[in-house]
């Protein structure tokens, strides 16, 4: 099996957990997390690097799509597969929303307050500079969140610093829970504007998230972190689902489990 057919099936399992999880919790956001899992695939099977100089550091922003965090970590073996079924449950480690106290080993950074993950990724990025540790930070935002005025803060703040070791990949998949997201275009402009290499990909196409992704971008534009700008689909992979903003967050009853289930692939 090739690179792309591999983390096609394997993005195509973590949605499926999310479905699972989702379900059995009645509770969640698949919308979002649906829409991001191809990009965190690419991030956590081909480039999260670990070695004793330090790791590289993942960031979602976005924390209320957890479901997709959980469902990698899972993939790569940091989670256990029968905890998935506790997600959201009372006492459990999985939680709504990312957090270090239940999970210290898995998950870089408490999210959920949106528009702060930039912030806490360049402090991150930042301290990593100083220290000489080679590795990246990846920051993964919503483009609902953008309209927090913190994200625009950090944006601001991070080149002046040329942290080149600092990744943010907006997923701009047009819908927040109330409808369209009106975001500041022409986006790509303005965080070029602020001293960012940015990039327009579909991020659905693995290959071209996986050439955004490559370090060899900080040698092309050296001294400036990384905007990626993912045009994908709210719930992607899920018919009913896609470009709706109503699976922002809900629950599945028994027939939507059944039809998203068998929509990616499995029939339960």
């Amino acid at each position: 099996m090739d690179e792309k057919k591999d983390l096609q099936a394997v993005a195509a399992r973590c949605r499926r957990r999310i479905i699972s999880m989702i379900y059995k919790a009645n509770a969640g956001h698949p919308g979002g997390s649906l829409s991001i899992m191809d990009i965190i695939t690419v991030i956590f099977q081909k480039y999260m690097t670990k070695d004793k100089s330090g790791k590289d550091k993942f960031i979602l922003s976005k924390g209320h799509a957890v479901p997709a965090l959980y469902a990698i970590l899972c993939e790569k073996g940091l989670l256990d597969e029968g905890l998935l079924s506790q997600y959201r449950a009372v006492d459990s480690p999985l939680e709504g929303h990312p957090w270090t106290v239940k999970l210290p080993n898995a998950i870089d950074a408490t999210t959920g307050l949106l528009g702060q993950g930039l912030s806490i990724g360049m402090g991150m990025a930042l301290a990593k500079k100083r220290n000489k540790d080679p590795h990246r930070v990846f920051v993964a935002v919503g483009d609902g969140e953008i309209e927090v005025g913190q994200f625009w803060e950090a944006a601001m703040f991070a080149p002046s610093f040329e942290l080149e070791n600092l990744v943010c990949i907006i997923d701009r998949n047009g819908f927040s829970s109330h409808g369209k997201v009106t975001v500041p275009e022409p986006l790509a402009d303005k965080m070029q504007s602020f001293g960012w290499n940015c990039i327009s990909i579909d991020g659905h196409d693995f290959d071209a998230i996986i050439e955004a992704l490559d370090p060899t971008q900080t040698k092309k534009h050296p001294k400036k972190p990384l905007c990626i700008i993912a045009k994908t689909v709210k719930g992607k992979g899920v018919p009913y689902m896609e470009n709706n903003p109503a699976w922002h967050s809900k629950g599945l009853s028994d027939d939507e489990y059944k039809s998203a289930m068998a929509a990616l692939g499995e029939v339960v």
